[in-house]
């Protein structure tokens, strides 16, 4: 729908097509930036951006007219906004702004692809684990987060529903059930997958980040 609302105004040149996964990318490079700044340090927060600047898959992406990049980017900013709502000394009504980019966020990663419920689980995985091990428990913060959980679900179950009454169509079709084995061949094929060179080097670098990310939200106080 964005993309089709976009050719009316811009035209369906290839550059027209084509630019607007370029301005994702480029956004996705600032907020990168803008994680690394609020987690780290500044130095920090160029090195990272620098990476999310030359990494090969993403190059790619940026010259394609598909979600891809708009994905990277609503994941950006829901990792954001999560890293903003929980490492910054913020008042409390800039905390609950940063909760609302958060939703909009993890819902509009979900409409741009399906593929993000892989990273939205994650994130819940990560705050769910923060929230367990805290002493004192905080009840209050895990019923807020349960309502954020809440509202995700609702934003996505529509879209979610339509995906799966449309099983039958050629669209979607070539998705496989959902199972231990087609999940080992999709990262197999991922990682070997001779359009990409890189994939190797770029899932290597995705589950360090994941990682890295994991061992600095956990500890963090949900203050």
């Amino acid at each position: 729908l964005l993309l089709h609302s976009w050719i009316q105004v811009a035209g369906s040149t290839a550059l027209a097509v084509r630019l607007p996964s370029l301005l994702f990318s480029t956004a996705t490079v600032l907020v990168t930036y803008a994680i690394g700044h609020t987690l780290f340090d500044r130095p920090t927060a160029r090195l990272a951006a620098v990476f999310a600047a030359v990494d090969p898959t993403a190059i790619m992406f940026a010259q394609e007219a598909r979600p891809y990049a708009l994905t990277g980017l609503m994941d950006g900013l829901a990792l954001l906004a999560l890293s903003g709502y929980g490492r910054t000394a913020v008042s409390h009504r800039r905390r609950w702004l940063w909760l609302t980019l958060f939703v909009l966020a993890v819902i509009g990663a979900f409409l741009a692809h399906y593929t993000s419920l892989l990273f939205i689980a994650s994130l819940f995985a990560v705050i769910g684990l923060g929230l367990l091990i805290e002493r004192p428990f905080r009840v209050k913060e895990m019923l807020i987060w349960a309502g954020v959980g809440l509202v995700v679900v609702l934003g996505v179950a529509k879209p979610f529903m339509v995906a799966m009454s449309l099983s039958d169509s050629a669209n979607i079709s070539w998705i496989k059930p959902l199972t231990p084995a087609a999940v080992r061949v999709f990262f197999m094929d991922l990682l070997t997958h001779p359009a990409i060179p890189y994939n190797a080097l770029s899932v290597s670098a995705c589950v360090a980040l994941l990682l890295l990310v994991t061992a600095t939200l956990v500890p963090f106080r949900f203050n």
